[in-house]
């Protein structure tokens, strides 16, 4: 046979799992900080955390001293994530910038001060919009600001695993999967580092090594004390990661120095294959309908800073309605959501806040950062199928394509594409749309058809709709709550649906769908997603909409 099945190998204690844990240690910055905005008295609050957007300027500091002495260690302060344009200071030396959302990290062994010494570190956060920024001023955004997930300091003697990042092919009917895992090292220049590990299967503290990487020549840190390579394993007949049966494995990566463990990475992960076959998306080799909602990562009065516990409530409840899709919109979302969609077997897209002046250069670069960012933090989980460069903008180019070339560089495992926002559908504008759609070498036709209220609107649109692509309707819906209303003002509040309205009028949009739909005919929509899961605050909606109150009510969920 050409490849064989690695079970019972070895079998893996938790104990030998961990001798490498304890060689690394990481250490929180979260916690008490204390946050200045000139005019306004110092406030102590804990990170991770948001705020309301000032329109300007704060600075964040976070005191902290170092208990142990780590020797010959290198030392890496990580943000998980902010909200704003952060310049970083460690004891008043500038570490550098970075914008909102995605991860990012400084080594600063030369900077941290002795045990027993107090060292700051000082987060200048501006949250203004302009049209420099992602998003920029023009565009209505939910918006906060803050230090919204977690800060800390990682030590590692010697050496360090800055990441490792999972590629596969299959194999003739899945008979086998093919892998590779590009590890990124930083440490001491010239220092050799060895790597080992492969794929777990089991549960935490009860594994069984299943496949083991082929790779054993040790890796050299150049100059700049970093370093990349390739780790290569095989894996015969893998149980497949589906909705029904979400199926986890996990990629562990070992790295040791002189025979010493320094350092590990313990990933769940998941195999599956996914592809577009003329109007189809294919899981596994089949059509799958996605049957989806979009959702925000936005909490009532806490902003982007979500409790675990209401995490798991909002996928485990998107889960149960009968969803196997979510669009995390507008940005990338907490990284316990991908663990939960993992775990529970939902499909998610992840994108990036791509409602920018994207006719800027200098724009593009910083997205194409953002976008690079976000699928190496992303692309081991398996429930995530599609990658999107942005929304709402019609048509933009060169963005759209510069964007889908980075994607497929980055990860050949998953679709990408980007979202087309417009209420145009005449023939001339849908021939628009897919020369578009071809010209960026698109993977899927994603459509919003928010303001398509009415059934003949419908009807019309998928008259004009190409039959032989793979559209997904990525946003349908409408406004309406029975409790408050949507625009206050002197003459009178005003409610523009009730609930039950609501209902009715995205019943009737289902309704004019169903016809269009893989079930009832050949030629078919391949998905859709209801606009929006839950109601959300939106604390600055009055700069588009001055008598709008502080809500979005197109929620299949209320906000309590």
């Amino acid at each position: 046979m050409r490849r064989k099945c690695w079970t019972i190998a070895l079998a893996v204690t938790a104990a030998a799992l961990t001798t490498a844990a304890r060689a690394s240690e990481k250490i929180t910055l979260d916690g008490f900080w204390t946050r200045y905005v000139d005019g306004v008295d110092p406030l102590e609050f804990g990170v991770p955390r948001s705020f309301e957007p000032i329109g300007g300027v704060a600075r964040y500091v976070r005191k902290f001293t170092l208990e142990d002495e780590i020797p010959e260690s290198v030392a890496l302060l990580y943000f998980d994530g902010v909200v704003g344009q952060a310049t970083v200071y460690l004891n008043d030396v500038r570490l550098g910038e970075h914008g909102s959302f995605t991860p990012f990290w400084f080594e600063v062994s030369d900077i941290l001060l002795p045990v027993g010494v107090e060292n700051e570190l000082t987060v200048v956060l501006d949250d203004k919009l302009d049209p420099t920024t992602i998003p920029y001023e023009e565009i209505p955004w939910v918006n906060y600001s803050g230090i919204i997930r977690d800060v800390y300091l990682k030590f590692a003697h010697r050496a360090a695993i800055r990441g490792a990042h999972l590629q596969y092919a299959f194999g003739p009917q899945y008979g086998w999967v093919d892998g590779e895992v590009a590890v990124e090292l930083i440490g001491k220049p010239g220092e050799s580092v060895a790597l080992a590990g492969g794929i777990l299967e089991g549960i935490p503290g009860d594994w069984t090594f299943f496949a083991p990487f082929t790779d054993d020549a040790p890796v050299t840190l150049g100059p700049s004390g970093r370093e990349r390579t390739t780790l290569h394993f095989s894996l015969g007949a893998p149980k497949l990661w589906s909705p029904e049966e979400p199926y986890l494995y996990y990629l562990w990566v070992v790295a040791t120095v002189g025979g010493l463990p320094v350092d590990e990475t313990v990933d769940p992960i998941g195999f599956r294959d996914i592809a577009v076959q003329r109007q189809d998306i294919l899981l596994n080799g089949r059509p799958i309908f996605l049957k989806g909602v979009c959702r925000h990562d936005i909490y009532e009065l806490t902003g982007y800073d979500g409790s675990q516990k209401e995490m798991e409530h909002d996928m485990i409840r998107i889960k149960q309605i009968g969803a196997n899709y979510v669009r995390l919109i507008h940005y990338p979302h907490h990284p316990k959501i991908l663990e939960l969609a993992d775990q529970l077997g939902l499909m998610v897209s992840c994108e990036i806040p791509a409602w920018a002046n994207v006719f800027d250069e200098a724009v593009r670069r910083k997205l194409y950062t953002m976008y690079e960012e976000l699928i190496l933090r992303d692309m081991n989980h398996p429930s995530v199928i599609l990658w999107i460069s942005g929304n709402a903008r019609a048509r933009p180019m060169p963005y759209a394509a510069e964007a889908q070339r980075l994607a497929k560089s980055l990860d050949r495992n998953r679709l990408a594409s980007y979202v087309i926002d417009n209420d145009e559908y005449d023939p001339d504008a849908v021939g628009a749309d897919v020369s578009f759609v071809q010209e960026a070498n698109l993977d899927v036709y994603l459509k919003i058809t928010f303001w398509l209220y009415y059934l003949e609107f419908l009807q019309d649109a998928w008259a004009n709709f190409p039959k032989d692509v793979h559209i997904v309707i990525a946003e349908l819906g409408f406004e309406g709550d029975d409790r408050e209303p949507v625009i206050v003002t002197p003459e009178g509040d005003q409610f523009f649906v009730k609930e039950t309205q609501q209902a009715s009028v995205m019943s009737e949009q289902l309704e004019g769908w169903r016809p269009h739909l893989p079930y009832y005919a050949e030629e078919h929509i391949t998905g859709m997603a209801v606009y929006n899961w839950q109601d959300i605050d939106w604390p600055d909606i009055s700069r588009h909409l001055p008598n709008h109150i502080p809500n979005l009510h197109f929620g299949l969920v209320y906000k309590d």
